[in-house]
């Protein structure tokens, strides 16, 4: 058989991992930030700029999941320990505050993990 009988396959091309915006952290000011930051470095070309901010952007968003995490494990601990004891009107101001702050942490992990599983 002739190779020029057989049908052309398409090559699969093996892509590495990149870096996907994830639109939760565009309300976040440290992001937009981060953006207009490396939106205005000096000398470098459109294309540059769009590699550089994604780079940017790659570890930034590493970091902020990971103190995230590390936050919402923190607040989770010192509520249970608030909860197992009588509290002072102080501190009950201080466990509705650490709730409000554990409940918007919780809402942007879930936005997180809510676009990461239409993506994947």
């Amino acid at each position: 058989m002739d190779t020029l009988d057989e049908p052309l396959l398409p090559t699969p091309v093996v892509h590495g991992d990149y870096f996907k915006f994830d639109t939760c952290w565009s309300k976040e000011q440290a992001c937009c930030d981060q953006v207009h930051g490396c939106w205005n470095a000096d000398g470098l070309s459109t294309l540059d700029k769009i590699k550089h901010v994604g780079a940017t952007l790659a570890t930034w968003q590493r970091d902020r999941r990971k103190s995230s995490t590390a936050r919402i494990r923190h607040l989770q601990r010192m509520i249970n320990e608030m909860m197992t004891k009588p509290l002072s009107v102080t501190e009950l101001a201080s466990l509705s505050d650490a709730k409000a702050e554990l409940k918007g942490l919780i809402d942007k992990d879930e936005a997180y993990w809510s676009q990461r599983s239409r993506v994947h």
